[in-house]
């Protein structure tokens, strides 16, 4: 079988393995995580890296546990706070 243009550019960047175990439903999810220099990430401060989650039919199903809209809010709140700070010093 032929894979589509988007499954063999993934095989090609290394993802390959988790797209194949998530259809084949060995794994619910996959964290792909890619970093780039430290040296220039600090001379530069930038991001060069870049993560990200696959996840197979159904996985994000399964309902929250243990963390309320509160809590959500709050870690928001500090998210953007920090990256407020951020940018004044910048």
């Amino acid at each position: 079988m032929r894979k589509s243009g988007s499954e063999d550019a993934l095989s090609h960047h290394g993802v390959g393995h988790a797209l194949e175990a998530l259809k084949a439903g060995t794994i619910k999810r996959a964290m792909i995580i890619g970093k780039g220099s430290l040296f220039l990430g600090r001379l530069t401060n930038l991001a060069d890296g870049a993560s990200f989650i696959m996840e197979g039919p159904g996985a994000g199903t399964e309902p929250a546990q243990g963390v309320s809209q509160s809590d959500v809010t709050e870690m928001l709140l500090a998210a953007l706070s920090d990256v407020a700070a951020n940018l004044q010093k910048g």
